[in-house]
């Protein structure tokens, strides 16, 4: 189980760097620096952008999700956010229409956390401001998908 409320990206670097059977010493090499370098950067709760790209380069894997997917559960008007000068931004306050767009990774883990009744409705939308209609739509569009996959196997 990921937790993306705190990130401890030390502890994801070390998990898939074990999975995918990299050596400290390949590590080393790349990151040019030294074993016990990155037997701290194992323990670090966070790491320079930099160097979590070299990572994420290294091992095939997008360690920067891990954020992403932060920002689309605590803020998601920041995960798909525009940039807009001052003046832009005084001139469009009259309707402001946002769509937020969530990965299936994301919508998968809250409709796994509504079937196992370890989240209601109404604590998804106090948590992590995702609107009602939303969450009823992923749910029958499930059990649309769950209907038409048990059809096939037969």
């Amino acid at each position: 189980m990921v937790e993306y409320k705190e990130i401890h990206i030390g502890s994801h670097i070390k998990k898939i760097a074990e999975i995918k059977n990299l050596s400290v010493s390949r590590a080393c090499t790349i990151l040019k620096c030294s074993h016990q370098d990155i037997l701290n950067m194992y323990i670090q709760k966070t790491l320079d952008s930099g160097i979590l790209l070299i990572w994420s380069k290294l091992l095939d894997y997008n360690f920067f999700m891990f954020y992403h997917t932060h920002l689309q559960f605590y803020k998601p008007s920041a995960s798909t956010a525009k940039l807009t000068t001052k003046e832009q931004s005084k001139n469009n306050k009259k309707y402001v229409f946002r769509k937020n767009y969530y990965c299936p990774e994301v919508i998968d883990w809250i409709l796994d956390k509504l079937k196992n009744k370890e989240l209601s409705v109404k604590d998804i939308i106090d948590n992590y401001h995702i609107p009602r209609t939303t969450i009823y739509r992923w749910r029958k569009k499930a059990n649309k998908f769950s209907l038409t996959s048990e059809f096939k196997e037969k």
